[in-house]
């Protein structure tokens, strides 16, 4: 009797022992859970909440606009083909001051110019900006604001440049094929009935244990899906509550043939229990805090990793052994999921490119914003009453500089002429050698500062002042000077 009673009690002891020993209803719901967060975000769901252009910003587009529409006539005078003054001449090194950024900032320069050289054009300029009706002071005053403005705006949009490279900037498209090439091994998210979907690689032969181990290839646990299907899709050999480990007291419907792929019917079953019709607003820290989730649920051993419920031997469905992922390259001594699960991994660098289009996008909105507001300034600027005069000194010295490299890009433009004739037909340019003999003989002609002095004049005029008659000491050509009489005189500066 003593001993019967040792026996029942032993008994007892190891079947209860096997029973813990046992695959529970929800013994994956963590882990279901957890990879069901990243199948949540496949698909189109993933949206960037920080989306950006890469293109220049139209506000900056704007204000340099302005800037050239209210250009001095000396300033334009430098974009003008040598042929054909109503068109953009391209940059050319030998023509233009040296120890200057010009080369750099040329083709911008040359676009805006593009569409001011032409008379009508620029006319239409005037008027779309409203400076058609400024005089030649509040022109002077205004022009000075809008450099400054200019420059500051282009300033920004350079250092953003520096900051925010173009290429960190992603897009939805991207982010989404790089997701679901994670979750499916396909840039897009498979529909019913799932016939081309294959989670483990096109699997041919083998079974549950030798398929649910992760890597890549065939016949490996390839991505997010399969992994699901490791942990909780039924198959033939389920016993007791294998077949509840995700889905609780009712176990899974279909069954799995661990000898192939998946059938349609099991695929649906198992992303029948993630969400997958919510639109989710990606961050690179929630992307990263997903992965972290299932990171922290694998099992690490002296000989492998798991991921879902294991017991002992192997991921093989069996209600004593595991309803799991083999990982075997993480142990309890080596290995990071960050490098060592492929699917992961690619997941891992997503968050990364994320983070560095998260930062461009900040800082690109704080220039976009910051240009906008100085095109804004410039624009309310015009409406101040009044404008206020240019510092006599200041609008001088920048007067002074105009017609200085003006003066220059002339002289370099006349010395390069080598023949006589070509010479005499620049009326910019004097030969002062033999008509016979080519050489270095053409030089800038001494009259062409008091040009420069009647464009200017004459440009003031066209904005609706009267010229500054200081600058006439010849009286044939204060007689000449263009503007509206005054009255009782012969002439706008008599």
């Amino acid at each position: 009797m003593f001993h019967a009673g040792i026996c029942l009690l032993l008994l007892a002891i190891t079947t209860a022992h096997r029973g813990e020993s046992a695959i529970a209803e929800n013994s994956n719901e963590r882990a279901r859970a957890a990879l069901c967060s990243i199948i949540a975000i496949g698909g189109s769901r993933a949206k960037l909440p920080t989306a950006a252009k890469k293109e220049k910003p139209v506000a900056l587009e704007g204000l340099l606009e302005l800037n050239t529409t209210i250009a001095s006539a000396e300033w334009l005078d430098i974009f003008r083909d040598e042929k054909n003054k109503e068109q953009a001449r391209d940059y050319a090194q030998d023509k233009m001051p040296k120890e200057t950024d010009w080369d750099q900032r040329w083709a911008t320069w040359k676009a805006h110019a593009a569409k001011v050289l032409k008379a009508s054009d620029h006319q239409n300029l005037k008027q779309k900006h409203k400076v058609d009706k400024l005089t030649a002071k509040q022109l002077k005053a205004y022009r000075r604001q809008v450099q400054q403005l200019a420059a500051e705006a282009e300033e920004t949009y350079n250092e953003a440049l520096k900051e925010a490279l173009t290429d960190h900037i992603t897009d939805e498209t991207a982010i989404q094929k790089a997701i679901n090439q994670a979750i499916y091994s396909s840039d897009g998210e498979p529909t019913t009935p799932f016939t081309d979907t294959k989670p483990f690689g096109d699997a041919s032969g083998g079974n549950r244990q030798t398929l649910c181990e992760s890597g890549t290839g065939k016949n490996k646990a390839t991505n997010a899906l399969a992994w699901l299907v490791c942990i909780c899709a039924a198959d033939s050999s389920n016993t007791a509550n294998a077949a509840k480990a995700c889905t609780g007291t009712t176990a899974a419907a279909r069954q799995w043939t661990p000898t192939g792929e998946p059938d349609q019917n099991v695929l649906g079953e198992m992303l029948g229990l993630c969400d997958r019709y919510s639109v989710i607003q990606l961050t690179s820290a929630d992307l990263r805090s997903r992965l972290n989730t299932v990171a922290g649920m694998i099992k690490r051993t002296s000989g492998a990793g798991y991921f879902g419920e294991f017991l002992q031997t192997q991921c093989d469905g069996q209600t004593n052994n595991g309803m799991c992922v083999k990982i075997t390259a993480l142990t309890t001594a080596a290995g990071s999921p960050k490098t060592a699960i492929p699917w992961m991994q690619q997941l891992y660098d997503l968050a990364d490119k994320l983070e560095k289009h998260e930062k461009a996008v900040t800082v690109w909105k704080k220039a976009q914003a910051e240009i906008a507001s100085k095109f804004s300034t410039a624009q309310r600027a015009l409406y101040a009453e009044p404008i206020p005069e240019p510092d006599s000194t200041t609008a001088k010295g920048m007067e002074d500089k105009n017609k200085e490299v003006n003066r220059v890009h002339k002289k370099l433009e006349c010395e390069k002429i080598e023949k006589a004739a070509e010479c005499k037909s620049n009326g910019n340019c004097k030969w002062e050698g033999p008509d016979e003999k080519d050489g270095p003989h053409c030089k800038l002609n001494t009259t062409a500062g008091e040009q420069a002095t009647q464009i200017e004049a004459d440009d003031a005029a066209a904005w609706g002042a009267d010229p500054n008659c200081s600058q006439y000491t010849d009286p044939e050509q204060c007689t000449k000077a263009p503007g509206k009489l005054k009255e009782g005189k012969k002439s706008v500066c008599g």
